[in-house]
């Protein structure tokens, strides 16, 4: 079962990711949400790690990795950086990305940003944010969206 308990932590990027690995071949990376964390891929893991090299993290700041400090922004980008290291650093390119909600969102920005390093994607249910704004957004847009709708930019402003 994929918990904690098997999951190691990697340095990168000045933080730890909790990270865990089965499975041999073309590797595969699990990139969750924004409420979760690696235990979100438990049901998946195991079948795609008969196939796969298969990896599982916890992004930054997100359990059992340390929280956010209360001062600090949570950019995207960082998240995006954080992806490309781990790639890097476990030798893991080109990969398969399988990535869930905002890490959908941040698999999508790293083959725009990276695709060499991608493989395929698999995106589930990412946030359509890039069809509204840029990601990150620029004033005017956020302006001309608040204009529009309201409720989408202040959902998309949080």
């Amino acid at each position: 079962m994929l918990n904690f308990e098997n999951a190691s932590p990697l340095a990168l990027n000045e933080s730890e990711f909790a990270t865990t690995e089965a499975g041999e071949g073309d590797a595969l990376i699990l990139v969750h949400g924004g409420v979760s964390d690696l235990r979100s891929w438990a049901s998946q893991f195991d079948a795609f790690a008969e196939r796969f090299r298969t990896i599982a993290y916890s992004r930054r700041y997100h359990r059992p990795n340390p929280s956010i400090p209360t001062d600090s922004p949570d950019r995207i980008e960082t998240h995006v950086d954080d992806l490309a290291a781990l790639i890097e650093k476990l030798g893991a390119s080109p990969t398969h990305i399988v990535g869930h909600s905002w890490g959908g969102l941040i698999a999508l920005l790293l083959a725009l940003k990276k695709p060499e390093i991608c493989r395929s994607l698999v995106l589930v249910e990412p946030p359509l944010v890039s069809m509204h704004v840029a990601v990150p957004p620029k004033t005017a847009q956020m302006i001309g969206l608040l204009l529009r709708s309201p409720r989408l930019a202040l959902a998309i402003a949080k």
